[in-house]
């Protein structure tokens, strides 16, 4: 929905930085989608520090850059999150951050969806598919007729895995074909025709 991987990954090498260790391109790109939890334990080893340590820390700052930094919309998706708003079609948002920043986002984004599960609000989260079965639960809607809009291998991972039908927009395009997958430049190329059209009976 919005573009923050480049603020967790300032954020993370700051956190970095303040204990006393580097963070690496390859370090940011195996941390992309999460979750949370993985991505402060990955942290934590690298230098040698708690978890609770870690966490501490890079919460602190990446929730200052939230509410101090631009935080812009995906291409395209504020025009479909409102499309279907105005089609009345049930959205809810699933992601791997924590409850805070969400909200943190969409106070500063001025908008809400039907549903909205956190990553510190789910027992296994992305990539295990539990997120995206409790959030069709939620919609009461079958994931086999739920559509989700993916930017992370992660979070592809986690929605074919719960038998739902995918767009994905990845930061990385190095992911296997299958056949529930739909790959886009970005979400400007996907309208709600194109939505309903990729549902299977």
């Amino acid at each position: 929905m919005v573009r923050t991987e480049e603020l967790w990954v300032i954020s993370e090498a700051r956190t970095m930085t303040k204990l006393g260790g580097v963070w690496t391109a390859q370090d940011a790109a195996v941390s992309i989608g999460g979750p949370l939890d993985r991505v402060v334990d990955y942290m934590a080893e690298r230098v040698g520090r708690t978890s609770a340590e870690v966490s501490e820390i890079l919460v602190a700052d990446i929730e200052e850059l939230m509410q101090t930094r631009e935080i812009p919309w995906m291409p395209g998706a504020q025009e479909l999150h409102d499309q279907l708003i105005a089609a009345g079609i049930a959205q809810a948002l699933v992601s791997n951050s924590w409850r805070d920043l969400m909200d943190t986002v969409l106070d500063k984004l001025d908008t809400s969806f039907d549903v909205s599960i956190a990553g510190d609000e789910i027992e296994r989260p992305k990539p295990n598919p539990m997120p995206y079965v409790r959030a069709a639960e939620l919609l009461g809607a079958s994931t086999s007729q739920t559509v989700v809009l993916e930017d992370s291998p992660t979070g592809i991972r986690a929605a074919l895995g719960a038998g739902c039908t995918v767009v994905g927009v990845p930061l990385n395009s190095d992911l296997p074909p299958h056949p529930r997958l739909t790959i886009v430049g970005s979400l400007a190329d996907v309208d709600l025709a194109m939505l309903r059209s990729l549902i299977r009976d």
